[in-house]
């Protein structure tokens, strides 16, 4: 049968990279997604969402994500051009998804004028949930790096009083959030710690990427360790590609600690 064939060694696959970050709000996740250059966020935080990253240097292409319309064109855009940017974020998930609850409000209000437009019923939730699910699977299938930043979600098992933080992507106690986050290679909580050294304070960001107790993470690759000291994108992904194996097997090399990667933070000048 002519054609090309469909099957290719992994070694020939172009690597693509998929990353959710999230946190409390004001943690620093714009920063972290605009860290990279040919960057495209799609901003759902407002007029002053990126503002972070202008601070801090950088300078994104932004476009201004308010409803279904303008997340279905920016795809479409992305899919038409895969090589105008390197990285595309959606910034924040969990912000767009009221953004997107609005969206599907006034087009089920413009048929049931009875219905109370401030209460969502469970056809709206899941019209919601479906139409962004799918937008993020569609997405994750592109030639191009795809980053989602959320807020942080707080969720207690009823069974022991067990707290989980995951992801804020509202939709099936938490099932909608692993969802998403099974699409991602990297999945990292970001907290701000303050260290106090000889009397000074220094504020550091840590990327936990290592699920360990309370928080969930992900680290598809096994390159990043337990998480990454003030992370960046270009940062990240370095630290992927060094640990690529050689001759098929497994990378031996060792990811520095959290608390090494602080020690080499406080002795740079």
């Amino acid at each position: 049968m002519a054609g090309t064939s469909p099957i290719h060694k992994l070694s020939v696959r172009p690597a693509i990279r998929r990353m959710m970050i999230y946190s409390e709000p004001g943690a620093g996740k714009t920063c972290v997604a605009c860290s990279a250059p040919r960057t495209l966020l799609l901003n759902a935080d407002g007029p002053d969402g990126p503002e972070s990253a202008r601070m801090m240097g950088y300078d994104p292409s932004v476009w201004d994500i308010e409803n279904f319309r303008d997340l279905d064109r920016a795809y479409n855009l992305i899919r038409k051009y895969p090589d105008r940017y390197d990285w595309v974020w959606l910034d924040s998930i969990s912000i767009f998804q009221e953004s997107g609850m609005d969206d599907v409000m006034e087009a089920m209000l413009a048929k049931a004028k009875h219905r109370n437009p401030y209460v969502p019923d469970r056809p709206e939730y899941q019209e919601t949930q479906r139409h962004l699910g799918l937008w993020i699977r569609h997405m994750s299938k592109l030639p191009v790096n795809f980053g989602i930043t959320a807020h942080e979600m707080r969720l207690v098992d009823p069974d022991d009083d067990r707290v989980t933080y995951l992801p804020d992507i509202q939709g099936g106690q938490g099932r909608f959030a692993n969802k998403v986050c099974g699409y991602m290679g990297v999945v990292g909580h970001l907290e701000v710690k303050m260290r106090k050294e000889e009397g000074k304070s220094e504020e550091l960001r840590v990327l936990r990427v290592r699920r360990e107790g309370k928080y969930y993470a992900k680290d598809r690759y096994h390159a990043l360790g337990k998480g990454v000291v003030n992370p960046t994108i270009p940062k990240i992904v370095s630290l992927i590609e060094q640990a690529k194996p050689v001759a098929g097997r497994p990378a031996r090399r060792r990811k520095p600690s959290v608390k090494s990667q602080v020690r080499r933070q406080r002795q740079r000048p």
